[in-house]
């Protein structure tokens, strides 16, 4: 467990379950990389090269934002409300009394559903807050309509 959520727990707060992220969207970035580096070998020619390494260097960027992104998330819920984090240097924070939460809805594309991942959206009173990667949301879902 990261220490953002440990940290901030009150008196008498417990946690009813701690949301794991997944490491499965990485597959989207480093697949690119192969291809057009295999690619890039094959067909030996200095514009597709150029192209190639444009495209890889991309993916490696938006890779390293998906790694950090997924190593600086967490999300828990206690007994009396919802914590939250994102972000490194600029993070976003969540800590919501359970009786302050409006709706929490998933939102999964395609390999979302194969390998059971998705976004978590939870809406406050007076604000949105997404949590991407989240492994099992259903499960975060419905222990959070629980206690709501």
């Amino acid at each position: 467990m990261k220490s953002y959520a440990r940290g901030n727990l009150g008196k008498d707060e417990n946690i009813i379950h701690e949301s794991k992220i997944s490491i499965i969207p990485l597959i989207s970035y480093i697949i690119p990389v192969i291809i057009f580096a295999i690619a890039m070998f094959i067909v030996q020619n200095i514009w597709f090269a150029i192209i190639s390494v444009a495209i890889i260097f991309l993916c490696i960027v938006d890779l390293i934002k998906a790694i950090i992104g997924i190593l600086t998330t967490e999300l828990v819920v206690t007994n009396k409300r919802v914590i939250g984090k994102t972000g490194l240097i600029n993070t976003k924070t969540l800590e919501a009394p359970l009786d302050k939460i409006t709706t929490v809805s998933i939102k999964k594309g395609l390999l979302g559903h194969i390998f059971n991942y998705g976004t978590v959206n939870i809406n406050v009173f007076s604000d949105k807050y997404d949590y991407n990667f989240i492994e099992k949301p259903e499960l975060l879902k419905n222990e959070l309509m629980k206690l709501v």
